[in-house]
């Protein structure tokens, strides 16, 4: 059986959780599938450049080459972020995950751990997905903590990828969604990347759904009153170049029991695909939780013992880390209601 308070264990547990692309999309929509990128350090230090300008220049044969220079747009750095929670496990609890026993009770403490930390850990996959998109819109708040005050990271998306539609898409009778979206597809022309997929809340798809314009194209093209997922995707991509159509409604409940969505309300995102890798990393930074002198990146997860009347248990998960948005022009983060 393994010692189920180990640190080792329990980080082994966390880092062995994949993280669920279908329920989590951005995780592959905006990162590729890649849970993080290691850092050396708390500073996240970077260039955002712009695709290239320009071509290779014609050259004599005793001519000296000519020195390229990718444009810089910002330099950016800031400090990454831990974030961690703990649960608490009582007297009760430890009596029976320390009892020598028979084998179901071993495992039950091995299940009974693991059951935790698979808990705390899909909280911290929340907040990790937060993060995803909420840089899209050019700034994440990190929250205020006990000691220090929120702080604001401004990634510099350009005003000319957060447009606003004309007629906002709640008005469905007279807004045109698709001549809105084909209008700003062209803001992708010298980023380096083209648009490929836009997504939106049930929010934002109902309003589709209800669109005057857009069901007049359906009944047209179909012979239908009624407007599915398959045929507004199909319009889509019918009109708009093949770009793909998702709905995803993800997102987090507050302590309120007030439910946030990762991509808001009144907010239409189009994705684009270059050729020189994801829009964004998640960055994490070394901690020394479990090495005082190296640190340990990713997500990690350890026990405490807190000495009282009783003892307790706390058992801790989190991670440090903050996304890089490398292309601030590779999508569209458009205001639509």
């Amino acid at each position: 059986m393994a010692n189920v308070l180990d640190p080792y264990f329990l980080t082994e547990v966390v880092q062995n959780i994949r993280t669920d692309i279908n329920s989590f999309r951005g995780a592959q929509l905006l990162t590729n599938g890649v849970d993080f990128k290691p850092e050396l350090g708390l500073t996240i230090e970077y260039d955002i450049t712009y695709d290239d300008t320009g071509m290779t220049p014609p050259t004599g044969l005793n001519d000296p080459s000519p020195i390229h220079t990718p444009p810089v747009v910002k330099h950016m750095n800031f400090t990454n972020q831990e974030w961690r929670e703990k649960v608490v496990i009582d007297r009760e609890k430890i009596a029976t995950l320390r009892k020598p026993g028979n084998s179901l009770e071993q495992k039950w403490g091995e299940e009974y751990m693991i059951e935790k930390m698979v808990g705390l850990n899909l909280r911290l996959e929340t907040r990790f997905e937060w993060m995803r998109w909420q840089s899209l819109t050019g700034k994440l708040i990190v929250p205020a903590t006990s000691t220090k005050p929120a702080r604001t990271i401004d990634y510099g998306v350009p005003a000319n990828n957060k447009p606003t539609a004309s007629v906002l898409w709640s008005n469905t009778e007279t807004a045109d969604p698709l001549a809105d979206l084909d209008g700003w597809s062209l803001r992708f022309r010298g980023s380096g990347a083209r648009p490929v997929k836009i997504i939106v809340n049930k929010k934002v798809d109902i309003y589709l759904k209800q669109n005057a314009k857009i069901r007049e194209l359906i009944k047209y093209t179909f012979g239908k009153d009624v407007v599915t997922d398959g045929s507004l995707a199909e319009i889509v991509s019918q009109n708009l170049n093949g770009l793909k159509y998702e709905v995803y409604d993800g997102g987090y409940i507050d302590d309120s029991g007030v439910f946030y969505p990762f991509i808001p309300d009144n907010a239409v995102i189009i994705i684009g695909h270059g050729m020189t890798g994801s829009i964004m990393d998640l960055v994490t930074g070394p901690n020394n939780y479990e090495d005082i002198f190296t640190g340990h990146t990713g997500k990690f997860a350890l026990t405490k013992l807190i000495q009282g009347d009783p003892d307790q248990w706390q058992a801790i998960n989190g991670a440090t880390v903050l996304p890089r948005l490398k292309y601030v022009n590779w999508h569209i983060f458009a205001t639509v209601a």
